[in-house]
C-alpha cells in the first residue's frame, strides 16, 4: 500500500501502534504532535521507518485554524487525538479537544482535494446513553437518539467518576459533531468512525511500570492484581484496533460508515484461567466467580466489511502481564 497519512495522537497507546502498523504496510506518515519535544520519542518508537516520517506541531487542536496548511497533499487522515479519563475534571479540557478538535480537522480536510478518507477513533461509549449500557445490542446506528446537555453537572462521587462521565459525554458529542459536519458540508472524503471497547495489549509508549496508570491496560492489570476491581470486561486487542484503522483505508469501502471494534465476550473466569495456568507465581488477587459485565454488541459488520479477526483473551492477557511484570523486574533493586 502507499499514500500519505496525516495522523494525530501518535504519541498515545492506540496512535503509536496504529502508526507503526501503517508504516509496516508501506504508508508514509505526517505526524501531528502538541510539542516539539514529543518528536524524538515518536521517532524512537518508529525508528525503523525514519525515512517515511514527517512531523508538524499543532499546539492547540481546538483552534479552528489549527490544521490550516498542515494537510496539503495528504491522502488519508487518522484522527486519534482525544483526552482520556484521568486527573482532569474540567469540562472544557474534554469537550474542547473532542468536539472542536474533530470539527477543525474535518473542516480542513474538506478543503484538500487529495484526501480520500478520514478515520476517527471514536469509542463504544459514543453509542451508550449517559446512564450506562442497556440490555439492547449495541450497533453502529445506536448513536442517533442520544442526548447530552453540555451545561449539565457531570460531577461524580470522586474525581475519577467525574472524569469518566466527562469522557463519556465528550465521545457522544464528538461523534455527533463529526456526522453533523458531513451532513451539513457534504465533503468529498469518506468518513469512517471506529468504536473500540476497552483496549488492551503491549503499549509501545510505556517505559516504566508506573506509566500503566495513563493507559487502559491499568484496568486489566488492576482487575487481576487488586481485589474487587473487576467489573466490565468488554475488550479488544491493541493490534486489532490498529488493524481496523488500516483496513478502513481500503478503497473498497466507498461510503461513510462506522464499525464496532470489540472481541467476542469473555468472562473474568476466562482471564483467571490464563493467569492461574501461566503466572502461578504472581500474587494475583482476582477471584473465581466474579460477575462479568460485557457490552452487548454486534461486530458482524466489522468482520464482514473489514475482515476483522480477534486476538484471543489469552494473548491479550499475556501481553499486558508480560510487559508490566518485565518493567517491575527492571525497576526492582538489584541484590
Amino acid at each position: 500500500m502507499s499514500g500519505l497519512i496525516f495522523i494525530t495522537g501518535a504519541t498515545g497507546f492506540i496512535g503509536s501502534t496504529t502508526a507503526k502498523k501503517a508504516l509496516e504496510k508501506g504508508y508514509k506518515l505526517r505526524i501531528s504532535v502538541r510539542k516539539e519535544a514529543q518528536i524524538e520519542k515518536v521517532r524512537a518508537i518508529l525508528g525503523d521507518f525514519k525515512e517515511r516520517l514527517d512531523f508538524v506541531v499543532v499546539s492547540d487542536i481546538t483552534n479552528s485554524k489549527a490544521f490550516a496548511g498542515k494537510l496539503n497533499d495528504v491522502d488519508y487522515v487518522l484522527h486519534m487525538a482525544s483526552p482520556l479519563p484521568g486527573p482532569r475534571i474540567n469540562k472544557a479540557e474534554y469537550f474542547g479537544p473532542s468536539v472542536d478538535g474533530t470539527t477543525a480537522i474535518l473542516a480542513e480536510a474538506a478543503k484538500v482535494s487529495s484526501i480520500k478518507k478520514v478515520v476517527i477513533t471514536s469509542s463504544i461509549a459514543a453509542l451508550m446513553p449517559m446512564a450506562g449500557p442497556t440490555a439492547r445490542k449495541i450497533t453502529d446506528k445506536d448513536d442517533q437518539d442520544l442526548v447530552v446537555d453540555k451545561e449539565a453537572d457531570f460531577s461524580g462521587k470522586t474525581d475519577e467518576e467525574t472524569s469518566t462521565q466527562l469522557y463519556h459525554a465528550s465521545k457522544i458529542l464528538s461523534n455527533q459533531a463529526s456526522w453533523r459536519f458531513t451532513k451539513e458540508n457534504s465533503p468529498n472524503f469518506v468518513l469512517i468512525a471506529l468504536r473500540p471497547s476497552f483496549v488492551y495489549g503491549h503499549n509501545l509508549t510505556q517505559t516504566t511500570a508506573q506509566e500503566i496508570s495513563g493507559c487502559t491496560n491499568a484496568i486489566l492489570w488492576g482487575a487481576i492484581m487488586a481485589e474487587n476491581m473487576a467489573s466490565i470486561l468488554s475488550y479488544v486487542h491493541i493490534g486489532d484496533v490498529a488493524d481496523a484503522h488500516i483496513r478502513s483505508l481500503d478503497p473498497k469501502i466507498k461510503e461513510s460508515t462506522s464499525y464496532v471494534i470489540t472481541a467476542p465476550a469473555q468472562s473474568w473466569d476466562d482471564v483467571l484461567e490464563v493467569v492461574k495456568r501461566d503466572y502461578p507465581n504472581v500474587p494475583y488477587k482476582l477471584k473465581p466467580g466474579v460477575q462479568t459485565i460485557n457490552f452487548t454488541s454486534s461486530t458482524q459488520k466489522a468482520e464482514k466489511e473489514l475482515g476483522m479477526k480477534w486476538t484471543s483473551i489469552k494473548d491479550t492477557v499475556h501481553e499486558v502481564m508480560d510487559q508490566q511484570l518485565g518493567l517491575l523486574t527492571q525497576a526492582a533493586p538489584k541484590t
